[in-house]
Protein backbone atom coordinates (compact mmCIF):
# COMPACT_ATOMS: atom_id res chain seq x y z
CA UNK A 1 0.00 0.00 0.00
CA UNK A 2 2.75 2.58 0.97
CA UNK A 3 5.05 1.51 -2.48
CA UNK A 4 1.10 2.58 -4.46
CA UNK A 5 1.10 5.69 -2.26
CA UNK A 6 4.68 6.48 -3.31
CA UNK A 7 3.85 5.47 -7.12
CA UNK A 8 0.44 7.88 -7.15
CA UNK A 9 2.45 11.13 -5.89
CA UNK A 10 5.05 10.74 -8.52
CA UNK A 11 9.03 11.63 -7.46
CA UNK A 12 9.36 12.67 -3.88
CA UNK A 13 12.55 15.17 -2.48
CA UNK A 14 15.08 12.74 -0.76
CA UNK A 15 14.42 13.79 2.05
CA UNK A 16 10.24 12.98 2.41
CA UNK A 17 11.03 10.39 0.09
CA UNK A 18 9.24 6.93 1.19
CA UNK A 19 11.50 4.22 1.52
CA UNK A 20 9.25 1.92 -0.49
CA UNK A 21 9.40 4.38 -3.19
CA UNK A 22 13.43 5.37 -2.59
CA UNK A 23 13.70 1.61 -3.09
CA UNK A 24 11.25 1.60 -6.56
CA UNK A 25 13.68 4.16 -7.31
CA UNK A 26 16.91 2.35 -7.05
CA UNK A 27 15.97 -0.64 -8.57
CA UNK A 28 14.85 1.56 -11.76
CA UNK A 29 17.65 2.75 -11.79
CA UNK A 30 19.89 0.13 -11.96
CA UNK A 31 17.77 -1.82 -14.13
CA UNK A 32 18.10 0.86 -16.57
CA UNK A 33 22.09 0.92 -16.11
CA UNK A 34 22.54 -2.52 -16.59
CA UNK A 35 20.39 -2.88 -20.40
CA UNK A 36 22.02 0.63 -21.30
CA UNK A 37 25.07 -0.77 -21.18
CA UNK A 38 24.04 -3.65 -22.82
CA UNK A 39 22.63 -1.70 -25.48
CA UNK A 40 19.17 -3.12 -25.18
CA UNK A 41 16.19 -1.19 -23.84
CA UNK A 42 15.50 -1.53 -20.26
CA UNK A 43 12.84 -4.20 -19.35
CA UNK A 44 11.12 -3.27 -16.03
CA UNK A 45 9.86 -6.30 -13.95
CA UNK A 46 6.70 -6.41 -13.01
CA UNK A 47 5.59 -4.43 -10.11
CA UNK A 48 8.11 -1.28 -10.81
CA UNK A 49 6.62 1.47 -11.02
CA UNK A 50 6.81 4.97 -12.44
CA UNK A 51 5.42 8.00 -13.18
CA UNK A 52 2.02 7.24 -12.12
CA UNK A 53 2.00 3.43 -13.69
CA UNK A 54 2.86 -0.14 -11.71
CA UNK A 55 4.23 -2.36 -14.32
CA UNK A 56 1.87 -5.67 -14.97
CA UNK A 57 3.40 -7.72 -17.91
CA UNK A 58 5.59 -6.71 -20.49
CA UNK A 59 3.22 -6.73 -24.16
CA UNK A 60 6.21 -6.53 -26.36
CA UNK A 61 9.63 -5.00 -27.56
CA UNK A 62 11.31 -3.55 -30.45
CA UNK A 63 14.64 -2.23 -31.20
CA UNK A 64 14.08 0.90 -28.49
CA UNK A 65 10.99 0.14 -26.99
CA UNK A 66 8.87 -1.94 -25.22
CA UNK A 67 5.37 -2.14 -24.58
CA UNK A 68 3.77 -2.72 -21.20
CA UNK A 69 0.69 -3.52 -19.70
CA UNK A 70 0.23 -1.28 -16.99
CA UNK A 71 -1.70 -0.27 -14.45
CA UNK A 72 -2.85 3.82 -14.38
CA UNK A 73 -3.20 4.81 -10.49
CA UNK A 74 -3.79 8.43 -10.77
CA UNK A 75 -6.17 10.64 -11.73
CA UNK A 76 -8.31 7.21 -12.79
CA UNK A 77 -7.78 3.78 -12.29
CA UNK A 78 -7.57 1.28 -15.07
CA UNK A 79 -5.21 -0.57 -17.55
CA UNK A 80 -3.17 1.13 -20.27
CA UNK A 81 -0.57 0.09 -22.30
CA UNK A 82 2.73 2.05 -21.84
CA UNK A 83 5.06 2.14 -24.60
CA UNK A 84 8.74 3.36 -22.96
CA UNK A 85 11.49 4.15 -25.08
CA UNK A 86 14.98 4.69 -24.18
CA UNK A 87 17.78 6.93 -25.59
CA UNK A 88 15.66 9.69 -26.40
CA UNK A 89 17.43 12.29 -24.52
CA UNK A 90 21.11 11.01 -26.11
CA UNK A 91 19.72 10.16 -30.00
CA UNK A 92 18.04 13.21 -32.27
CA UNK A 93 16.48 10.86 -34.38
CA UNK A 94 14.74 8.66 -31.43
CA UNK A 95 13.54 11.75 -29.79
CA UNK A 96 11.85 12.74 -32.98
CA UNK A 97 10.23 9.50 -33.82
CA UNK A 98 8.91 10.17 -30.38
CA UNK A 99 7.46 13.13 -30.90
CA UNK A 100 6.23 11.95 -34.43
CA UNK A 101 4.14 9.23 -32.70
CA UNK A 102 2.87 11.15 -29.88
CA UNK A 103 1.41 13.39 -32.34
CA UNK A 104 0.27 11.21 -34.24
CA UNK A 105 -1.99 9.95 -31.89
CA UNK A 106 -3.03 12.80 -30.35
CA UNK A 107 -4.42 13.76 -33.58
CA UNK A 108 -6.32 10.54 -34.13
CA UNK A 109 -9.45 9.51 -32.84
CA UNK A 110 -11.17 6.96 -34.40
CA UNK A 111 -12.90 3.82 -32.79
CA UNK A 112 -10.46 1.57 -35.69
CA UNK A 113 -7.53 3.00 -33.87
CA UNK A 114 -5.79 2.76 -30.41
CA UNK A 115 -6.26 5.81 -28.53
CA UNK A 116 -3.65 8.11 -26.53
CA UNK A 117 -4.23 8.85 -23.22
CA UNK A 118 -1.13 10.51 -21.81
CA UNK A 119 2.60 11.03 -22.29
CA UNK A 120 5.91 12.14 -20.56
CA UNK A 121 9.56 11.17 -19.77
CA UNK A 122 11.53 9.62 -16.83
CA UNK A 123 14.53 10.68 -14.56
CA UNK A 124 16.35 7.78 -16.43
CA UNK A 125 15.84 9.66 -19.74
CA UNK A 126 13.17 7.06 -21.32
CA UNK A 127 10.08 8.62 -23.02
CA UNK A 128 6.87 7.25 -22.61
CA UNK A 129 3.53 7.03 -24.32
CA UNK A 130 -0.04 5.64 -22.17
CA UNK A 131 -2.13 4.23 -24.92
CA UNK A 132 -5.82 2.32 -24.85
CA UNK A 133 -5.07 -1.12 -23.75
CA UNK A 134 -6.83 -3.40 -26.28
CA UNK A 135 -7.39 -6.88 -25.16
CA UNK A 136 -7.50 -8.81 -28.70
CA UNK A 137 -6.04 -10.86 -31.08
CA UNK A 138 -3.26 -10.74 -33.47
CA UNK A 139 -5.23 -9.75 -37.01
CA UNK A 140 -3.55 -12.73 -38.63
CA UNK A 141 -3.78 -14.85 -35.37
CA UNK A 142 -7.64 -14.49 -35.38
CA UNK A 143 -8.42 -15.42 -38.79
CA UNK A 144 -6.39 -18.55 -38.27
CA UNK A 145 -8.79 -19.06 -35.30
CA UNK A 146 -12.00 -17.93 -36.47
CA UNK A 147 -11.61 -19.04 -40.03
CA UNK A 148 -14.35 -16.63 -41.29
CA UNK A 149 -16.25 -17.00 -44.03
CA UNK A 150 -14.64 -14.49 -47.00
CA UNK A 151 -17.46 -12.12 -46.77
CA UNK A 152 -17.20 -11.37 -43.20
CA UNK A 153 -13.53 -11.03 -43.57
CA UNK A 154 -13.89 -8.89 -46.62
CA UNK A 155 -16.09 -6.53 -44.06
CA UNK A 156 -13.34 -6.78 -41.53
CA UNK A 157 -10.37 -5.55 -43.65
CA UNK A 158 -13.24 -2.35 -44.88
CA UNK A 159 -12.79 -1.56 -41.16
CA UNK A 160 -9.44 -1.59 -41.01
CA UNK A 161 -9.44 0.61 -44.52
CA UNK A 162 -11.35 2.92 -42.72
CA UNK A 163 -9.41 3.41 -39.79
CA UNK A 164 -6.08 4.26 -41.48
CA UNK A 165 -8.21 6.66 -43.91
CA UNK A 166 -8.68 8.39 -40.61
CA UNK A 167 -4.80 8.60 -40.29
CA UNK A 168 -4.87 9.64 -44.11
CA UNK A 169 -7.12 12.42 -43.52
CA UNK A 170 -5.26 14.11 -40.88
CA UNK A 171 -2.12 13.45 -42.90
CA UNK A 172 -0.31 10.96 -41.17
CA UNK A 173 0.94 7.80 -42.92
CA UNK A 174 1.53 4.72 -41.00
CA UNK A 175 4.47 3.01 -42.67
CA UNK A 176 4.30 -0.38 -40.79
CA UNK A 177 0.60 -1.72 -41.42
CA UNK A 178 0.53 -5.54 -41.04
CA UNK A 179 -1.06 -8.01 -39.10
CA UNK A 180 0.49 -8.01 -36.47
CA UNK A 181 -0.06 -3.99 -35.61
CA UNK A 182 -3.40 -4.42 -36.04
CA UNK A 183 -5.94 -6.35 -33.59
CA UNK A 184 -8.76 -7.44 -33.34
CA UNK A 185 -11.59 -7.18 -30.28
CA UNK A 186 -15.33 -9.16 -30.51
CA UNK A 187 -17.83 -6.73 -29.69
CA UNK A 188 -21.94 -6.82 -29.15
CA UNK A 189 -21.49 -5.76 -33.25
CA UNK A 190 -19.22 -8.71 -34.09
CA UNK A 191 -15.05 -8.38 -34.36
CA UNK A 192 -13.72 -4.59 -34.40
CA UNK A 193 -9.85 -3.83 -35.69
CA UNK A 194 -7.79 -1.41 -33.69
CA UNK A 195 -4.51 -0.55 -34.96
CA UNK A 196 -1.39 -0.05 -33.07
CA UNK A 197 2.10 1.23 -33.23
CA UNK A 198 2.63 4.67 -35.10
CA UNK A 199 6.43 4.21 -33.81
CA UNK A 200 7.71 5.11 -37.20
CA UNK A 201 4.36 6.96 -38.59
CA UNK A 202 5.30 9.91 -41.24
CA UNK A 203 3.67 13.12 -40.65
CA UNK A 204 2.88 15.43 -43.84
CA UNK A 205 5.07 18.06 -42.07
CA UNK A 206 7.44 16.13 -40.43
CA UNK A 207 10.34 14.34 -42.68
CA UNK A 208 12.49 11.28 -41.04
CA UNK A 209 15.38 10.47 -42.94
CA UNK A 210 15.81 6.57 -42.97
CA UNK A 211 12.61 5.61 -42.28
CA UNK A 212 12.34 2.03 -41.98
CA UNK A 213 9.04 -0.89 -41.84
CA UNK A 214 8.65 -4.99 -42.16
CA UNK A 215 10.37 -5.32 -45.59
CA UNK A 216 7.11 -8.00 -46.62
CA UNK A 217 4.96 -5.72 -46.16
CA UNK A 218 6.72 -2.39 -47.37
CA UNK A 219 5.83 -0.78 -50.67
CA UNK A 220 8.92 0.02 -53.35
CA UNK A 221 9.18 3.07 -52.79
CA UNK A 222 10.00 2.86 -49.18
CA UNK A 223 13.05 1.11 -50.23
CA UNK A 224 13.96 3.95 -52.40
CA UNK A 225 12.77 6.73 -51.42
CA UNK A 226 11.93 7.08 -48.13
CA UNK A 227 11.16 10.46 -47.93
CA UNK A 228 8.81 10.26 -50.51
CA UNK A 229 6.67 8.34 -48.81
CA UNK A 230 2.69 8.81 -49.04
CA UNK A 231 -0.70 7.14 -48.20
CA UNK A 232 0.20 5.18 -51.13
CA UNK A 233 2.78 3.21 -49.23
CA UNK A 234 0.12 2.12 -46.53
CA UNK A 235 -2.92 1.02 -49.76
CA UNK A 236 0.58 -1.11 -51.17
CA UNK A 237 0.77 -3.11 -47.52
CA UNK A 238 -3.29 -3.36 -47.36
CA UNK A 239 -3.10 -4.68 -50.31
CA UNK A 240 -0.76 -7.35 -49.15
CA UNK A 241 -2.84 -7.49 -46.00
CA UNK A 242 -5.94 -8.37 -47.90
CA UNK A 243 -4.46 -11.30 -49.56
CA UNK A 244 -3.31 -12.97 -47.28
CA UNK A 245 -5.82 -12.56 -45.33
CA UNK A 246 -8.40 -13.92 -47.68
CA UNK A 247 -5.61 -16.99 -49.04
CA UNK A 248 -3.89 -17.67 -45.84
CA UNK A 249 -0.31 -17.07 -48.05
CA UNK A 250 1.92 -14.51 -47.43
CA UNK A 251 2.82 -12.98 -50.87
CA UNK A 252 5.02 -9.84 -51.61
CA UNK A 253 2.66 -7.52 -53.60
CA UNK A 254 4.18 -7.84 -57.26
CA UNK A 255 2.66 -11.19 -57.04
CA UNK A 256 -0.80 -9.83 -56.42
CA UNK A 257 -0.68 -8.27 -59.54
CA UNK A 258 0.47 -11.26 -61.86
CA UNK A 259 -1.48 -14.36 -63.16
CA UNK A 260 -0.24 -16.11 -60.70
CA UNK A 261 -2.76 -14.86 -58.11
CA UNK A 262 -5.49 -16.68 -59.59
CA UNK A 263 -3.90 -19.91 -58.66
CA UNK A 264 -4.47 -19.04 -54.80
CA UNK A 265 -7.86 -17.19 -55.54
CA UNK A 266 -9.35 -19.87 -57.18
CA UNK A 267 -9.49 -21.67 -53.86
CA UNK A 268 -11.43 -19.19 -52.10
CA UNK A 269 -15.14 -19.74 -51.26
CA UNK A 270 -16.74 -16.92 -53.46
CA UNK A 271 -18.22 -16.93 -56.87
CA UNK A 272 -16.60 -16.73 -59.87
CA UNK A 273 -17.16 -13.24 -60.50
CA UNK A 274 -16.11 -12.04 -57.01
CA UNK A 275 -12.86 -13.27 -57.15
CA UNK A 276 -12.36 -11.90 -60.72
CA UNK A 277 -12.92 -8.53 -58.59
CA UNK A 278 -10.71 -9.09 -55.46
CA UNK A 279 -7.73 -10.22 -58.01
CA UNK A 280 -8.52 -6.39 -59.80
CA UNK A 281 -8.44 -4.64 -56.85
CA UNK A 282 -5.15 -6.30 -55.54
CA UNK A 283 -3.64 -5.98 -58.37
CA UNK A 284 -4.47 -2.04 -58.44
CA UNK A 285 -3.81 -1.38 -54.60
CA UNK A 286 -0.58 -3.37 -55.02
CA UNK A 287 0.58 -1.98 -58.64
CA UNK A 288 4.52 -1.30 -58.54
CA UNK A 289 4.09 2.26 -59.48
CA UNK A 290 2.25 4.25 -56.65
CA UNK A 291 0.73 6.82 -59.49
CA UNK A 292 -1.10 3.21 -60.68
CA UNK A 293 -2.70 2.48 -57.15
CA UNK A 294 -5.43 3.61 -55.23
CA UNK A 295 -4.50 7.23 -54.18
CA UNK A 296 -5.55 6.45 -50.05
CA UNK A 297 -6.57 4.04 -48.09
CA UNK A 298 -10.16 5.84 -48.24
CA UNK A 299 -10.49 5.13 -51.78
CA UNK A 300 -9.33 1.54 -51.27
CA UNK A 301 -12.02 1.35 -48.47
CA UNK A 302 -14.48 2.86 -50.51
CA UNK A 303 -13.61 -0.11 -53.82
CA UNK A 304 -13.99 -2.80 -50.94
CA UNK A 305 -17.20 -1.19 -49.62
CA UNK A 306 -18.93 -1.19 -53.72
CA UNK A 307 -17.45 -5.00 -53.89
CA UNK A 308 -19.70 -6.14 -50.66
CA UNK A 309 -22.61 -4.60 -51.99
CA UNK A 310 -22.03 -5.62 -55.80
CA UNK A 311 -21.81 -2.17 -57.22
CA UNK A 312 -19.30 -2.21 -60.36
CA UNK A 313 -15.74 -1.60 -59.39
CA UNK A 314 -14.04 1.46 -60.28
CA UNK A 315 -10.93 -0.97 -61.51
CA UNK A 316 -13.61 -2.42 -63.91
CA UNK A 317 -15.89 -0.04 -64.93
CA UNK A 318 -14.60 0.62 -68.14
CA UNK A 319 -16.04 -2.51 -69.35
CA UNK A 320 -19.51 -2.28 -70.28
CA UNK A 321 -20.44 -6.24 -70.07
CA UNK A 322 -19.10 -5.62 -66.18
CA UNK A 323 -21.60 -3.08 -65.19
CA UNK A 324 -24.71 -4.71 -66.67
CA UNK A 325 -23.88 -7.85 -65.00
CA UNK A 326 -23.31 -6.00 -61.58
CA UNK A 327 -26.44 -4.29 -62.15
CA UNK A 328 -27.83 -7.39 -62.73
CA UNK A 329 -26.80 -9.33 -59.57
CA UNK A 330 -27.70 -6.06 -57.28
CA UNK A 331 -31.10 -6.20 -58.63
CA UNK A 332 -31.57 -9.78 -58.92
CA UNK A 333 -34.61 -10.38 -56.73
CA UNK A 334 -36.55 -6.90 -58.14
CA UNK A 335 -35.56 -8.35 -61.36
CA UNK A 336 -36.83 -12.27 -61.02
CA UNK A 337 -39.78 -10.90 -59.52
CA UNK A 338 -40.28 -8.65 -62.52
CA UNK A 339 -39.57 -10.77 -64.84
CA UNK A 340 -42.04 -13.27 -63.44
CA UNK A 341 -44.91 -10.93 -63.40
CA UNK A 342 -44.33 -10.58 -67.16
CA UNK A 343 -43.93 -14.20 -67.74
CA UNK A 344 -47.42 -14.86 -65.85
CA UNK A 345 -49.01 -11.40 -67.59
CA UNK A 346 -47.68 -13.15 -70.93
CA UNK A 347 -49.22 -16.68 -70.21
CA UNK A 348 -52.29 -15.51 -69.06
CA UNK A 349 -52.70 -13.02 -72.38
CA UNK A 350 -52.40 -15.89 -74.12
CA UNK A 351 -54.65 -18.49 -72.32
CA UNK A 352 -57.02 -15.23 -72.66
CA UNK A 353 -56.60 -15.09 -76.59
CA UNK A 354 -56.60 -19.03 -76.97
CA UNK A 355 -60.48 -18.95 -74.95
CA UNK A 356 -61.64 -16.33 -77.05
CA UNK A 357 -60.76 -18.22 -80.23
CA UNK A 358 -62.06 -20.98 -79.26
CA UNK A 359 -65.15 -19.27 -78.26
CA UNK A 360 -64.98 -17.76 -81.22
CA UNK A 361 -65.21 -20.61 -83.16
CA UNK A 362 -67.76 -21.96 -81.51
CA UNK A 363 -69.45 -18.99 -82.35
CA UNK A 364 -68.84 -19.08 -85.76
CA UNK A 365 -69.56 -22.95 -86.14
CA UNK A 366 -72.92 -22.13 -85.14
CA UNK A 367 -73.61 -18.98 -87.32
CA UNK A 368 -72.45 -21.73 -89.86
CA UNK A 369 -74.57 -24.23 -89.35
CA UNK A 370 -77.42 -21.69 -89.07
CA UNK A 371 -76.59 -20.81 -92.61
CA UNK A 372 -75.97 -23.47 -93.67
CA UNK A 373 -79.24 -25.34 -93.21
CA UNK A 374 -80.79 -21.63 -94.37
CA UNK A 375 -78.74 -22.32 -97.66
CA UNK A 376 -80.00 -25.52 -97.75
CA UNK A 377 -83.80 -25.22 -97.52
CA UNK A 378 -83.53 -21.90 -99.76
CA UNK A 379 -82.05 -24.64 -102.59
CA UNK A 380 -86.12 -26.34 -102.57
CA UNK A 381 -86.45 -25.11 -106.43
CA UNK A 382 -90.17 -23.91 -106.03
CA UNK A 383 -90.44 -24.76 -109.58
CA UNK A 384 -89.92 -28.37 -108.91
CA UNK A 385 -91.48 -28.53 -105.99
CA UNK A 386 -94.66 -25.72 -106.37
CA UNK A 387 -96.28 -27.33 -103.28
CA UNK A 388 -93.39 -27.37 -100.89
CA UNK A 389 -93.00 -31.24 -100.62
CA UNK A 390 -89.22 -31.17 -100.74
CA UNK A 391 -87.73 -33.93 -98.10
CA UNK A 392 -84.92 -32.90 -95.63
CA UNK A 393 -83.11 -35.95 -97.47
CA UNK A 394 -83.51 -33.85 -100.72
CA UNK A 395 -82.37 -30.57 -99.37
CA UNK A 396 -79.09 -32.60 -97.90
CA UNK A 397 -77.89 -34.24 -100.79
CA UNK A 398 -76.11 -31.73 -102.45
CA UNK A 399 -75.18 -29.36 -99.49
CA UNK A 400 -71.06 -30.31 -99.43
CA UNK A 401 -70.74 -28.85 -103.02
CA UNK A 402 -72.88 -25.75 -101.74
CA UNK A 403 -70.86 -25.38 -98.53
CA UNK A 404 -67.59 -24.96 -100.56
CA UNK A 405 -69.00 -22.05 -102.11
CA UNK A 406 -68.70 -20.38 -98.60
CA UNK A 407 -65.89 -18.35 -96.68
CA UNK A 408 -64.94 -20.00 -94.08
CA UNK A 409 -61.65 -20.96 -91.92
CA UNK A 410 -60.76 -24.33 -92.25
CA UNK A 411 -61.36 -25.26 -88.20
CA UNK A 412 -65.09 -23.96 -88.70
CA UNK A 413 -65.41 -25.41 -92.39
CA UNK A 414 -63.65 -28.99 -90.80
CA UNK A 415 -66.62 -28.81 -88.00
CA UNK A 416 -69.49 -27.79 -90.35
CA UNK A 417 -68.39 -30.83 -92.12
CA UNK A 418 -68.76 -33.27 -89.59
CA UNK A 419 -71.71 -32.08 -88.34
CA UNK A 420 -73.29 -32.12 -91.87
CA UNK A 421 -71.75 -35.70 -92.20
CA UNK A 422 -73.31 -37.15 -89.19
CA UNK A 423 -77.19 -35.65 -90.39
CA UNK A 424 -76.35 -37.30 -93.65
CA UNK A 425 -75.42 -40.57 -92.18
CA UNK A 426 -78.68 -40.71 -90.35
CA UNK A 427 -80.77 -39.70 -93.64
CA UNK A 428 -78.52 -42.78 -94.73
CA UNK A 429 -77.34 -40.56 -97.83
CA UNK A 430 -74.14 -42.75 -97.47
CA UNK A 431 -72.67 -40.87 -100.21
CA UNK A 432 -73.26 -37.63 -99.10
CA UNK A 433 -71.68 -38.45 -95.73
CA UNK A 434 -68.68 -39.66 -97.39
CA UNK A 435 -67.87 -36.79 -99.51
CA UNK A 436 -68.02 -34.45 -96.87
CA UNK A 437 -66.01 -36.71 -94.59
CA UNK A 438 -63.56 -37.15 -97.23
CA UNK A 439 -63.69 -32.76 -97.73
CA UNK A 440 -62.68 -32.45 -94.06
CA UNK A 441 -60.06 -35.20 -94.32
CA UNK A 442 -58.34 -33.12 -96.73
CA UNK A 443 -58.18 -29.48 -94.40
CA UNK A 444 -58.01 -31.71 -91.40
CA UNK A 445 -54.43 -31.57 -89.38
CA UNK A 446 -52.82 -34.87 -89.17
CA UNK A 447 -53.41 -35.07 -85.58
CA UNK A 448 -57.24 -35.89 -86.50
CA UNK A 449 -57.35 -37.82 -89.48
CA UNK A 450 -57.60 -40.66 -87.70
CA UNK A 451 -60.72 -40.00 -85.86
CA UNK A 452 -62.06 -38.66 -89.03
CA UNK A 453 -60.88 -42.20 -91.28
CA UNK A 454 -63.22 -43.76 -87.90
CA UNK A 455 -65.81 -41.96 -89.02
CA UNK A 456 -65.61 -42.56 -92.61
CA UNK A 457 -65.36 -46.07 -91.42
CA UNK A 458 -68.48 -46.20 -89.80
CA UNK A 459 -70.47 -44.67 -93.13
CA UNK A 460 -68.87 -47.44 -95.30
CA UNK A 461 -69.98 -50.21 -92.51
CA UNK A 462 -73.81 -48.36 -92.72
CA UNK A 463 -73.53 -48.93 -96.44
CA UNK A 464 -72.58 -52.24 -96.46
CA UNK A 465 -69.42 -51.73 -97.62
CA UNK A 466 -67.39 -54.06 -95.21
CA UNK A 467 -64.22 -54.69 -97.00
CA UNK A 468 -63.97 -51.18 -97.31
CA UNK A 469 -64.63 -50.28 -93.56
CA UNK A 470 -62.44 -53.18 -92.35
CA UNK A 471 -59.66 -51.81 -93.88
CA UNK A 472 -60.11 -48.39 -92.32
CA UNK A 473 -60.25 -50.08 -89.00
CA UNK A 474 -57.02 -52.06 -89.67
CA UNK A 475 -55.00 -48.88 -90.20
CA UNK A 476 -56.46 -47.17 -87.90
CA UNK A 477 -55.84 -49.89 -85.37
CA UNK A 478 -52.55 -50.47 -86.24
CA UNK A 479 -51.81 -46.44 -85.90
CA UNK A 480 -52.55 -46.21 -82.33
CA UNK A 481 -51.64 -47.00 -79.23
CA UNK A 482 -52.90 -50.04 -77.55
CA UNK A 483 -55.79 -49.38 -74.99
CA UNK A 484 -55.99 -45.56 -76.45
CA UNK A 485 -59.67 -44.78 -77.20
CA UNK A 486 -59.48 -44.43 -80.99
CA UNK A 487 -58.18 -48.04 -80.75
CA UNK A 488 -60.74 -49.56 -78.68
CA UNK A 489 -63.39 -47.84 -80.75
CA UNK A 490 -61.61 -49.35 -84.09
CA UNK A 491 -61.56 -52.44 -82.58
CA UNK A 492 -65.38 -52.32 -81.63
CA UNK A 493 -66.42 -51.09 -85.13
CA UNK A 494 -64.61 -54.43 -86.47
CA UNK A 495 -66.58 -56.30 -84.31
CA UNK A 496 -69.79 -55.04 -84.87
CA UNK A 497 -68.87 -55.29 -89.15
CA UNK A 498 -68.71 -58.81 -88.95
CA UNK A 499 -71.30 -59.49 -86.18
CA UNK A 500 -73.39 -57.76 -89.49
CA UNK A 501 -72.43 -60.44 -91.44
CA UNK A 502 -72.87 -63.19 -89.23
CA UNK A 503 -69.06 -63.50 -88.71
CA UNK A 504 -68.96 -64.95 -85.05
CA UNK A 505 -65.51 -65.88 -84.90
CA UNK A 506 -63.71 -62.51 -86.49
CA UNK A 507 -65.87 -60.74 -84.20
CA UNK A 508 -64.93 -61.94 -81.23
CA UNK A 509 -61.34 -61.77 -81.56
CA UNK A 510 -61.77 -57.79 -82.02
CA UNK A 511 -63.37 -58.09 -78.74
CA UNK A 512 -60.61 -60.01 -77.61
CA UNK A 513 -58.76 -57.04 -78.04
CA UNK A 514 -60.92 -55.22 -76.08
CA UNK A 515 -61.50 -56.58 -72.85
CA UNK A 516 -57.97 -56.44 -71.13
CA UNK A 517 -58.51 -52.63 -71.47
CA UNK A 518 -62.23 -52.39 -70.23
CA UNK A 519 -62.15 -55.39 -67.92
CA UNK A 520 -62.86 -53.01 -64.37
CA UNK A 521 -63.39 -49.83 -65.64
CA UNK A 522 -67.40 -49.59 -65.84
CA UNK A 523 -66.79 -45.63 -66.09
CA UNK A 524 -64.99 -46.08 -69.53
CA UNK A 525 -66.76 -44.51 -72.39
CA UNK A 526 -67.22 -47.59 -74.43
CA UNK A 527 -68.01 -50.21 -71.55
CA UNK A 528 -71.80 -49.28 -72.07
CA UNK A 529 -71.30 -49.77 -75.63
CA UNK A 530 -69.67 -53.29 -75.07
CA UNK A 531 -71.82 -54.72 -73.23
Amino acid sequence: HMARQGCAHGPRRPGNMHPDAHNDLVTLTDAVGQRLASGEPATLAPGTCFGRFRVIRPLGRGGMAVVYLCEQLSPVERLVAVKRVSGVRSDPEARLRFDIERQSLAQLNDPGIARIWDAGSSPDGAAWIAMEYVNGLRLDHWWLQRQPPPMLLLRLLLKLCDAVAHAHRRGIVHCDLKPANVLVVEGIDGPQVRVIDFGIAKMANLAVEGIVGTPAYMAPEQFSDPLGVDPRADVYALGVVIGEALTGEHQRGSFWTTDAAATLLGHVALPRHRRREVAALLARACAEDPAARYPDALALGDELRRLLDARPLDVLAHRRSYRLACRVRRYRWPILGVTTLILLSAGYAVLAWQQNRALQAERDLAEQMVSVLLDTYRAADPVRYPDGSATARELLAGATQRLDLRDLPDIVRIRVLEALAEVQLNLELHADSEASLRRALELADPGRKAELELRLATVFHHAARHADAEALVMRISAGQAPGSALFLDAQLLGAEIHLAQGQADPAARYLAAVDPWIDGRSDAPIAGELA
